[in-house]
């Protein structure tokens, strides 16, 4: 378990991310205006699911996302 900050556009509906430098790459979507709000986070390897599908959008985290699952995708690999 930890903790996130998730900033979230005004500009865009879509734009939330909890990467500073995604903002600084995307402008057109981050605006100059945004709300942050802190999330809590979890490990996938946490969850103690058998996932057979994942559908993420996680602006920029997909390195962090499959350092969180490396237990789960060594039992459960894709196929």
């Amino acid at each position: 378990m930890g903790e996130a900050t998730l900033y979230l556009s005004l500009a865009h509906n879509q734009g939330s991310t909890s990467y500073y430098d995604t903002i600084a790459m995307s402008p057109q979507v981050y605006g100059h205006e945004r709300q942050f709000i802190n999330v809590k986070t979890m490990p996938v390897d946490d969850v103690n699911l058998e996932i057979d599908i994942w559908k993420i959008d996680i602006e920029g985290a997909e390195i962090d996302a499959i350092d969180g699952a490396s237990r789960h995708l060594e039992e459960f690999p894709p196929n």
